[in-house]
């Protein structure tokens, strides 16, 4: 216990002014008043706008430049049910930029033109450059194998690549040296890869086989798969068996299913894409992703093919699997197309989105290639995406089936290939 002694006094008292301000009353009104709530800020601007003070955000490093080149990048690819729309220009101008740097130690690679592809038959980008003979240092492997990474920021867009292969040519008073590679998936096909034994002890839907085969003894490999667009469908156990390369064995899953594989632009990601996401004949009434008019290609061509018309297929697995049938809607399916037999169709899913990418690759495909700039508004278009093209009046949708970009700076171009199922004029 404590005790507190404290000093006492008489108190006195204090006088103090207030003020305040005053109205009139009046009675409330009639009803109930809700306060609004305050509006709310508008979005911040996703390019960065350089003012003073500035403040530099770098996102890639040092590539020895010594110009600040600031890019608005608004590449992410539409979302779905929206349309890109490029609209009519009598000019269109585009600030283009490319740099390529090797990814490692940071450092810039000199460069005087490079080009790269890829299409839907292609699970990876193939990719060369042209530098001077003084830069062979700068792309030379190291002697323990391991792969020379580059990465090529073209107008803001960053991708990457692995170097497999340089050639020098030597003049007079000149070297140049031209180096080829693919995307950096090319490890995971030989001879980066080994060859292996795939297959499902356990019953898996597709998906899950994909994953599986990104192990080795069921420990990841440093690969995923992204997007995965095809119904994924279930797997018996022991139904699956493929004997090569990750890759080979990623692409027998995926075209079960009549889908192909995309690699992502430098992550080691693999998407998983329908090679027809909507029956051909149902095209005119898909939205686009991308919808371009004449004025904005700088060529255009046309190739005719003509294929059987079938209207029906058979579809079938093996031990496991089921036996389905795919007829294209409004046709009397008396057309029939030689039968296929896959392990893995082992489900209706799998049958039905197999048996349209066969149907819908039949009558007379015309095949349109269409130049443009890479313009801030489409980026590079990769394959997979449907297009609007409008020409003379004429209009016409199709689906990407393959890009190629070539850089000559100050221009760049990229040369599409898309597949329409209806007749140009």
């Amino acid at each position: 216990p404590a005790s507190w002694t404290e000093k006492g006094g008489a108190a006195r008292p204090l006088t103090k002014d207030w003020v305040t301000r005053y109205q009139e009353a009046m009675k409330p009104p009639i009803g109930m008043w809700i306060r609004p709530e305050p509006p709310e800020p508008p979005e911040p601007d996703p390019c960065y706008i350089p003012e003073l003070p500035a403040h530099l955000v770098f996102v890639d490093p040092w590539t020895g430049s010594q110009n600040l080149l600031f890019v608005c990048d608004r590449h992410e690819p539409p979302e779905p049910g929206e349309t890109i729309v490029v609209p009519i220009k009598e000019v269109y101008l585009t600030i283009n930029s490319a740099v390529l740097v090797r990814v490692d130690n940071g450092h810039f690679i000199p460069t005087t033109a490079m080009s790269m592809s890829l299409d839907v038959d292609s699970w990876t980008w193939s990719f060369s450059a042209s530098i001077p003979g003084s830069a062979l240092d700068q792309v030379k492997p190291a002697g323990d194998g391991t792969l020379v990474i580059v990465q090529a920021t073209i107008n803001g867009t960053a991708y990457r690549f692995a170097i497999e292969k340089i050639t020098r040519d030597r003049t007079f008073n000149s070297s140049q040296l031209r180096v080829n590679g693919r995307g950096i998936a090319a490890e995971l096909d030989g001879p980066y890869a080994p060859q292996m034994s795939f297959g499902n002890t356990q019953p898996r839907n597709a998906r899950q086989l994909l994953d599986d085969i990104l192990t080795y003894n069921n420990v990841p490999i440093g690969w995923d798969i992204g997007t995965f667009e095809p119904t994924d469908w279930a797997v018996p156990a022991g139904v699956f068996s493929h004997v090569g390369s990750y890759i080979s064995a990623l692409n027998v899953v995926a075209g079960a299913a009549g889908a192909y594989l995309q690699p992502h632009n430098t992550a080691r990601t693999m998407d998983v894409r329908l090679r027809y996401p909507t029956p051909a004949w149902e095209w005119a009434s898909v939205t686009p992703q991308f919808e371009l008019p004449a004025a904005v290609t700088t060529q255009e061509g046309f190739v005719w093919t003509d294929k059987p018309k079938y209207n029906r297929v058979f579809v079938s697995g093996q031990e496991h699997g089921i036996l389905g049938q795919y007829t294209r809607s409004g046709t009397a399916g008396d057309l029939v197309a030689p039968s296929v037999v896959d392990p893995l169709i082992t489900e209706a899913a799998a049958a039905r989105q197999r048996g349209r990418a066969i149907i819908s690759d039949t009558g007379r495909i015309a095949t349109v290639t269409l130049r443009l700039p890479v313009l801030a508004e489409t980026g590079i278009i990769k394959p997979g995406n449907f297009v609007h093209y409008v020409e003379g009046g004429n209009t016409h949708i199709g689906l990407t089936r393959g890009v190629s970009v070539a850089v000559g700076l100050p221009t760049i171009y990229q040369t599409l290939t898309v597949e329409t199922h209806v007749e140009p004029v």
